[in-house]
């Protein structure tokens, strides 16, 4: 499981999450993004990571309320038991430079 630290409302079904997950903050980089689960047979999620402080060991996502699983998400606050069973970062992407004919 992993701890929801902050969760403030940005908008009109807009959610920013501050979520501890030490290994992901360390290893994250640019244009990855989490896949999160909120449960064991829950929808697996892509969302974009914001922002990571790998000081805390913290990664900060924001959540718009568009479906059934992100609406269920807006629904979590911070220092609450989190249902969020998975949490990984995905693969980065690697581009291949060619030189100009």
């Amino acid at each position: 499981m992993y701890r929801i630290v902050e969760a403030s409302t940005v908008g009109l079904n807009i959610k920013q999450f501050v979520i501890e997950a030490p290994r992901i903050a360390r290893k994250q980089k640019p244009g990855q993004f989490l896949i999160l689960r909120l449960h064991e047979k829950g929808e697996r999620i892509p969302l974009t990571i914001k922002s990571s402080d790998p000081a805390a060991g913290t990664v900060t996502i924001v959540v718009q309320a568009v479906g059934k699983t992100t609406s269920l998400l807006n629904c979590l606050e911070a220092a609450t038991p989190s249902s969020i069973s998975s949490a990984r970062s995905a693969t980065p992407l690697r581009f291949k430079t060619t030189e100009p004919p």
